[in-house]
């Protein structure tokens, strides 16, 4: 029986759906690991999985570039194309060794977009393997183009003028991350590797054996103009805490019993490290509103000055159980990682998305197409403009229908389970078929 091995580079938005999917396997009686930063072995461990460390770790992270979590997240945020060429590329070599050192001839790698040196490894071995597309944004499609920054403005202008102009968009696109990815060619040189008719980044985000895409059909429509085997699975979800529990504090239990229902402020687990005013001026515009918050702060929370944001009115922890906490919640202000849209929509709660990095433009975009969100520039945050974001957010007339119809929806997708059912299936006769069609469809086991 083979081994399933994630592998993993980024945040818990890209950590959290591998665990869901490895546990779905590993009750099927598939051994799982996952392969990821080292920063993660507890909460990978509390899940029940088996944990390989990759290079880099975050604090590996830190010393490449001189800078603490803090201002390398604030940096990112200044320079968003550097998370390639300052965090990712310089750590191929290394991450390649780990992998292939922990590896066994009988493996199955399954590997997340910004895994670079996991596709390599993919390649050295010689093997089949799965890549697993967490948002719609990396599927570079005609019928469905992204919307990402710095070409957003010029792909909505596209997307007005026909295929012909998105084709055009997407090139330029693929052009600058071929620039980027010079270092991925000289590595594949120096192997042996044949050169790659697509670009060395996002364009290999497709493997030639198949690609799963985790996230729901409701939430993006799977393009059928990509060149390999896409199948959607449904959100994959997982929440737990680094000791594996979803269960809410007691304290905040007590919060949530005391009054109406407040409205969740979260940066998720990177730009947490570096909120800028988004906690303030949130804040002030959900009183403004007079309504209570929770705000999740990460580290931060613990700090005297957060703390001191603490009332009979606000609550501030660093953490909580999306999943266990969002139900309770009236709306939900982030930053548009595709983990936390996902939860929020399964909530079936409005969201206020101020979208700071990489994909989580055109997370917002979809949410906003969808009816069940609003959307603020991370530029254009200030409290007046949170404010008025909140009140059109809540006063929509259809927004929580919106909202209720769309998690009825998810509610019948268990896209960790689905997503186990194909890997199983692949592994077993080679074929990525697409889902049955059917009411049990989206939730068929082997």
């Amino acid at each position: 029986m083979p081994r399933f091995v994630f592998a993993v580079f980024g945040s818990l938005g890209d950590l959290n759906p591998c665990v869901a999917i490895g546990r779905a396997l590993r009750g099927l009686g598939y051994p799982v690991a996952i392969a990821s930063h080292a920063d993660y072995a507890e909460r990978i461990a509390a899940a029940g999985l088996e944990f390989l460390a990759i290079r880099p770790s975050f604090a590996d992270l830190e010393r490449h570039t001189g800078r603490d979590r803090s201002r390398l997240t604030a940096y990112l945020l200044a320079h968003p194309s550097r998370l390639y060429t300052h965090l990712i590329l310089p750590f191929l070599r290394a991450g390649v060794e780990d992998l292939e050192a922990a590896l066994s001839p009988d493996d199955v790698l399954l590997v997340t977009t910004a895994a670079v040196s996991a596709r390599l490894a993919a390649e050295r071995r010689g093997a089949p393997w799965l890549a697993l597309a967490l948002q719609p944004s990396v599927l570079w499609s005609v019928q469905h183009p992204p919307r990402l920054p710095p070409l957003d403005a010029l792909m909505e202008w596209a997307i007005a003028m026909g295929p012909m102009a998105v084709r055009g968009v997407l090139a330029l696109l693929r052009l600058g991350l071929t620039q980027v990815g010079r270092p991925i060619r000289r590595l594949r040189a120096e192997w042996g590797l044949p050169p790659q008719a697509v670009d060395p980044l996002l364009g290999a985000a497709l493997s030639p054996y198949g690609t799963l895409a985790l996230y729901s059909p409701a939430f993006a429509p799977l393009p059928t103009d990509l060149a390999t085997p896409v199948v959607a699975t449904g959100f994959a979800r997982y929440d737990a805490t680094e000791l594996g529990r979803t269960v809410l504090a007691p304290e905040l239990q007590t919060f949530l019993a005391a009054g109406s229902a407040p409205i969740v402020l979260t940066l998720g687990s990177s730009f947490v490290w570096s909120p800028g005013r988004f906690y303030i001026d949130g804040l002030a515009a959900v009183r403004a509103l007079g309504r209570r918050a929770v705000l999740l702060m990460g580290e931060a929370a613990h700090h005297p000055d957060q703390q001191r944001l603490a009332s009979d009115d606000v609550y501030v922890t660093d953490y909580a159980p999306y999943s266990t906490l969002l139900p309770h919640a009236a709306a939900v202000v982030h930053q548009g990682g595709i983990g936390t849209c996902a939860q929020s929509l399964v909530a079936g709660i409005p969201q206020l998305v101020v979208p700071h990095f990489g994909d989580q433009p055109d997370n917002a975009e979809r949410l906003h197409r969808l009816g069940v969100a609003e959307v603020l520039s991370r530029r254009r945050w200030t409290t007046a403009r949170a404010t008025d974001g909140l009140t059109r957010l809540l006063a929509h007339p259809n927004r929580q229908q919106r909202c209720q119809a769309l998690a009825a929806t998810l509610a019948a997708e268990h896209g960790a389970d689905t997503a186990a059912h194909f890997i199983a299936t692949w592994v077993s006769t080679g074929r990525l078929d697409a889902p049955r069609t059917g009411p049990e469809s989206s939730h068929a086991r082997p």
